[in-house]
């Protein structure tokens, strides 16, 4: 009884013994298979969506070379913090440390922070205030990092 379909005895279900049979459901296999496929990705195109936010992309401070004639004293200057598409990064957090100085400030509107700081360097030529920056961005909690350096005149 080749190409026929025929009865299970104990479980009463039927099947073909032929080996046409073995390929019969595959394309409804595949079917269901490219529907759940697409609608993955549907589903994770839209999540994509939620992640809104600016993502660090340049720290820069001005100037970034600062001559102090005798070894200390007081100097403005200012850190822009921008994102990945070159916009201003309001709300970022810059923090300033190094020779004896230890402050932080938001930045505004525009991406900067600007910062009078007082310092002593001694009896080194030159000395460095490091720059760090962090902001929550689309991705989470991101951090870059620059530095002004100190020269004795």
């Amino acid at each position: 009884m080749r190409g026929h379909i025929r009865k299970m005895r104990n479980i009463g279900a039927s099947y073909r013994n032929d080996d046409k049979g073995s390929i019969e459901g595959m394309p409804l296999y595949m079917l269901i298979m490219v529907v759940v496929v697409v609608a993955a990705i549907g589903i994770m195109t839209s999540m994509m969506g939620a992640f809104t936010g600016q993502n660090l992309g340049n720290v820069a401070a001005d100037p970034d070379v600062i001559h102090i004639s005798g070894g200390e004293g007081s100097t403005d200057f200012t850190v822009t913090v921008k994102d990945t598409e070159g916009k201003p990064i309001k709300g970022a957090t810059v923090y300033v440390e190094g020779e004896g100085v230890a402050t932080a400030a938001k930045t505004g509107e525009d991406g900067t922070a600007t910062f009078t700081v007082t310092f002593d360097l001694g009896t080194k030529a030159v000395g460095e205030l490091s720059i760090r920056v962090t902001h929550d961005g689309a991705f989470g909690g991101q951090t870059k990092s620059t530095s002004v350096l100190l020269v004795k005149a």
